[in-house]
C-alpha cells in the first residue's frame, strides 16, 4: 500500500499511457487477425468451421481480450490517480465507469469461452451439428451485444475524461475535443446498435465519421502521458 502511495505523477502517467497503448494494439490485433477473418455473421456453418480449424487462433483472441481487460483496469486506476488533483469526484466517477465497462467486458469474454467449449470434440450432449452452429452464433452475438452495451458505459467514462483533460495547453485542448467527440461516437453508435434492428445499414457511415477521433483521442492522450505526463 505504501508503494502505491509513493508513486509519482510521472510513474502513474507512464503506467497509464503504456496500458492504453497496449490495449489499443491488442484490440487492433484481436479484431483484425481473429474476429474479422474467423467470424462470418451471415454464415454460421462457415464460422463454425473456421473456429474448429483455427481453434488456437480463436483462443489466442480470448487471451488478447483478457489482456485488454487487464489494461483497461490499470488505465482506470491510473487515470483516476493522475486527474484526482484536478477534480477528485469527477475523476473517481470516470474511474468507476471504466471499471464497470471492464466488468461487462469480462462477462462478454465468458461467452467466448463457452464458444470454445461448443467447438471442442466430444461434446456428446449436442449431437446435431446444426445445434452447435446455432449456439455458437448465439454466444458470439451475445459477446458482441454485451460488449456493445459496455461501450455505452465506456462512452460515459470518455465524456468525463474529456472534461478532465481540458487545459490551457493547446495540445490538451485538442485531445479533450477529440475525446469528447469519441465519447459521442461510442454513445451514439452503440445505443443505436441496441435500439435499431437495421443499424447495420448505417453502421459503415457512422464508423467512418467517428473512427478517427475514437482512435486519436485516447491513444493521443496515452502518447502525451508517456512523453509529457507528470513532468
Amino acid at each position: 500500500m505504501s508503494t502505491l502511495k509513493s508513486l509519482s505523477n510521472r510513474q502513474i502517467a507512464l503506467a497509464t499511457g503504456i496500458s492504453i497503448v497496449l490495449m489499443a494494439v491488442l484490440a487492433g490485433m484481436v479484431m483484425g487477425m481473429v474476429h474479422t477473418p474467423l467470424i462470418v455473421p451471415e454464415n454460421p456453418s462457415l464460422t463454425y468451421g473456421n473456429l474448429i480449424s483455427q481453434t488456437t487462433t480463436f483462443r489466442m483472441g480470448i487471451l488478447g481480450w483478457t489482456g485488454i481487460l487487464i489494461t483497461d483496469i490499470i488505465a482506470a486506476w491510473g487515470l483516476y490517480l493522475y486527474f484526482k488533483p484536478r477534480n477528485n469526484s469527477l475523476s473517481l466517477l470516470a474511474g468507476w465507469f471504466r471499471l464497470a465497462y471492464a466488468a461487462i467486458l469480462g462477462f462478454a469474454i465468458v461467452q467466448l469461452i463457452i464458444v470454445v467449449l461448443l467447438t471442442q470434440t466430444g461434446t456428446g450432449w449436442l449431437e446435431n451439428p446444426g445445434e452447435k452452429e446455432f449456439l455458437t452464433m448465439l454466444f458470439l452475438n451475445g459477446f458482441q451485444s454485451t460488449w456493445s452495451f459496455g461501450l455505452i458505459i465506456f462512452g460515459l467514462h470518455l465524456l468525463i475524461l474529456g472534461w478532465l483533460v481540458w487545459s490551457d495547453k493547446l495540445i490538451l485542448k485538442i485531445l479533450s475535443v477529440l475525446i469528447l467527440i469519441s465519447a459521442v461516437g461510442y454513445l451514439l453508435t452503440n445505443t443505436l446498435n441496441i435500439l435499431m434492428p437495421d443499424y447495420e445499414t448505417i453502421k459503415p457511415t457512422l464508423e467512418t465519421v467517428f473512427m478517427l477521433p475514437m482512435v486519436l483521442g485516447e491513444v493521443g492522450l496515452a502518447i502525451w502521458l508517456i512523453i509529457k505526463g507528470g513532468k
